[in-house]
C-alpha cells in the first residue's frame, strides 16, 4: 500500500490511471473494506483511495460522463464503509494513565475517512448530498461524545498531540477532533442539513433555546480551550501567543478550527449565533466554580466572531455588547489568570470599535502595559498593547491620553528589550506606536515623550523584518507630510532626527553594520536630508 500510494501520488499519469482505474480501486477496496485487516493498513488504503480522486478531478473535464458514472459507482460501494467507520466508537479507556495508544489505529482510520469525504465533497459535491444529513449526524454525535476525553487529555493534562504513525498518517485524538470540526463546517452548508437546522431555529423564540445551537456552543467551547501544552508555552513566551492571535503561526489546532467554525456560523446564522454564544458564555461566568479554561475559550470564540462581524460592518445587539463589557471587566481583574486576563483586554479593544467603552478600561490597559514586570504576565502586557490600535480606531480616546499611552509603551520597551527580538511582538508594538503617534503627530516635537527615539529603537531591533519596519516607515511619512508645510515645526523635527542619522553614518563601513543606516538607505524613512 505504501508503494501504491507513492505510485498514485507521484508517478502515475492521467492516461495510465484512466486505463487501469477500475482494477486499481478494486485492489484498494479489497484492503480498505475488509474488516479482518488491521485498521492502520485499512487507513493507508483509504489514503490511496483519496489520492485516486485527485486524478479523477484532473480527468473529469475531458471525460465528464465516464468519470461521473465511475464516481457514483465508487461512492455507492464505499458509503456503507464510510458510515460504519464514522459511527464506530473508540473503546472506553482509563484516561488518568495518559493517552491511550490503543486508540491510535482506529483514530488514524477515522481521520483518513474524513479527509477522503472532504475531497469527494470538493470534486463531486452533488454525489454526497443525499448522505449529508447522516454524515452530519455521525460527526455531531462523535464530537459530543469525545468532549470529556479531549478535555482530560489536552486541557487537564499534556498528552502528546499531533502524532503520526510510521506511514505519516495522523494518529492522535486532537487531530481527529480537528478534522471532524472542519467536516462539520462542510456539512452545515449542505442544503438538507441547513434546511433542518433553519426549521429548528424558526420553531423557537430565541436561538439559545434551540437544542442544536446550545449543544454546538458547548462543544466549541470545549474544543477551543487552551491546551496544557500551549498554556505553558504562551505564558513563557508571549510572542508565541501573538503569533497564534495574528494567525502567523501555521499551527492549526482544534482551537483554531473551532474559531473558524464560529466565524462561519456568524455569517450563516447571523445574530442567532451571537445570542447562542452569549448565553453559553454567561452560564460559564455565573459561578467562580467554572474552569477558567472554558471561560477564556468562550471569550476567544466571541473575539473571533466579533472581529469577523466588524470586518463585515455588522453590529451586535447593544444589550449583549453591554453584557460582554461586564465579562471583560471580570476577566481583566483576574490577575492570577494571565491568559484569561489577556483575552479580556483583546475583547475590550474589539468591543469599543462598536460601542462606547467603560471609562476605566483604557486606564487599566495602560496600567497593564506599565506595571507588569513579572515575565509570567508578559502575555497580559502584549495583549494590552495589541488592543491599543482598536481603542484608537474607535475614535473614543481622549487626546489627553496620547502622552500616557506613549509613556506606557516606552516603559514596556525599556523592560522588554529581549522580548522585542521576536518579530510578532515587534510588529505589534510598532503598529501600536504608529496609532498613538498619528493621533497628533506634533507629539514627536515634545520633549516630554521620546517618540522619535522609540521609532529608531524599533528600527534597530527590526531592521531585517519588513512587517516591523513598514509601520515605522509609514509613521515617519505621516509625520513629514503633516509638518513639512510649517518651517519651524519641520526644523524642530530635523533637529530631533538628524543627529541619530548622522551619528549612524559616521565611522567606517557604517552602512554594513548599523540598521538605522540600512533602513535609511532603503528609503524607508521619507525625510529629505
Amino acid at each position: 500500500m505504501s508503494v501504491l500510494r507513492y505510485v498514485v501520488e507521484e508517478t502515475l499519469s492521467e492516461e495510465q490511471f484512466f486505463s487501469m482505474a477500475g482494477h486499481l480501486v478494486k485492489i484498494i477496496s479489497d484492503v480498505a473494506l475488509n474488516e479482518n485487516r488491521k485498521p492502520t493498513l485499512r487507513a493507508l488504503a483509504v489514503s490511496v483511495f483519496r489520492a485516486c480522486f485527485g486524478l479523477l478531478d484532473i480527468l473529469k473535464d475531458d471525460h465528464k460522463t465516464e468519470i461521473k458514472a465511475f464516481g457514483e459507482r465508487l461512492i455507492a460501494e464505499w458509503s456503507p464503509f464510510f458510515q460504519s467507520i464514522l459511527r464506530a466508537r473508540l473503546p472506553e479507556m482509563d484516561l488518568s494513565k495518559g493517552r491511550p495508544t490503543e486508540w491510535d489505529s482506529m483514530v488514524t482510520l477515522k481521520i483518513q475517512v474524513i479527509k477522503t469525504l472532504v475531497v469527494i465533497k470538493e470534486i463531486f459535491a452533488d454525489l454526497l448530498l443525499p448522505q449529508s444529513t447522516s454524515l452530519f449526524q455521525a460527526i455531531w454525535e462523535e464530537l459530543a461524545r469525545l468532549q470529556g476525553a479531549f478535555h482530560a487529555l489536552y486541557v487537564e493534562n499534556d498528552a502528546q498531540s499531533r502524532l503520526e504513525n510510521p506511514d505519516g498518517l495522523s494518529s492522535t485524538l486532537d487531530m481527529l477532533v480537528l478534522e471532524e470540526i472542519d467536516f462539520l463546517k462542510v456539512c452545515l452548508r449542505a442544503a438538507p442539513v441547513k434546511a433542518e437546522l433553519d426549521s429548528q431555529l424558526a420553531a423557537h423564540a430565541a436561538a439559545h433555546e434551540v437544542p442544536w445551537m446550545r449543544d454546538i456552543m458547548g462543544m466549541l467551547v470545549t474544543y477551543a480551550c487552551i491546551s496544557r501544552d500551549d498554556e505553558g508555552l504562551w505564558t513563557f513566551d508571549s510572542s508565541l501567543y501573538l503569533a497564534e492571535e495574528t494567525s502567523v503561526s501555521a499551527n492549526y489546532t482544534a482551537r483554531t478550527a473551532s474559531g473558524g467554525l464560529i466565524i462561519k456560523m456568524g455569517e450563516w446564522f447571523k445574530q442567532s449565533t451571537v445570542s447562542a454564544l452569549f448565553h453559553s458564555s454567561k452560564a460559564l461566568f455565573a459561578s467562580d466554580n467554572h474552569d477558567w479554561h472554558r471561560q477564556e475559550s468562550a471569550m476567544y470564540l466571541f473575539n473571533m466572531l466579533l472581529s469577523d462581524l466588524i470586518e463585515m460592518e455588522v453590529k451586535i445587539d447593544e444589550g449583549i455588547a453591554e453584557a460582554y463589557t461586564g465579562l471583560v471587566e471580570f476577566a481583566t481583574l483576574r490577575n492570577q489568570v494571565p491568559l484569561l486576563q489577556a483575552r479580556g483586554y483583546l475583547i475590550g479593544g474589539s468591543l469599543c470599535r462598536m460601542y462606547p467603552r467603560p471609562p476605566t478600561l483604557l486606564d487599566r490597559v495602560l496600567a497593564a502595559i506599565r506595571d507588569h514586570g513579572d515575565c509570567d504576565f508578559e502575555v497580559v502586557r502584549v495583549a494590552a498593547i495589541k488592543s491599543i490600535d482598536d481603542f484608537i480606531s474607535s475614535g473614543q480616546v481622549d487626546p489627553l491620553a496620547q502622552v500616557p499611552m506613549l509613556l506606557a509603551l516606552s516603559k514596556f520597551m525599556e523592560d522588554s528589550t529581549e522580548l522585542l527580538e521576536a518579530d510578532e511582538l515587534l510588529v505589534t508594538v510598532a503598529e501600536a506606536l504608529r496609532a498613538v503617534i498619528l493621533m497628533n503627530v506634533r507629539i514627536v516635537l515634545s520633549n516630554d515623550v521620546p517618540a522619535i527615539d522609540m521609532l529608531f529603537t524599533l528600527i534597530k531591533l527590526g531592521s531585517s523584518t519588513f512587517q516591523a519596519v513598514m509601520p515605522v516607515n509609514e509613521t515617519f511619512e505621516e509625520i513629514v507630510a503633516a509638518l513639512s508645510d510649517d518651517v519651524e515645526s519641520y526644523s524642530a523635527l530635523c533637529a530631533k532626527v538628524l543627529p541619530t542619522l548622522t551619528g549612524a553614518l559616521d565611522g567606517a563601513d557604517a552602512a554594513a553594520h548599523d540598521p538605522v543606516v540600512t533602513v535609511s538607505l532603503r528609503k524607508q524613512i521619507s525625510i529629505n536630508l
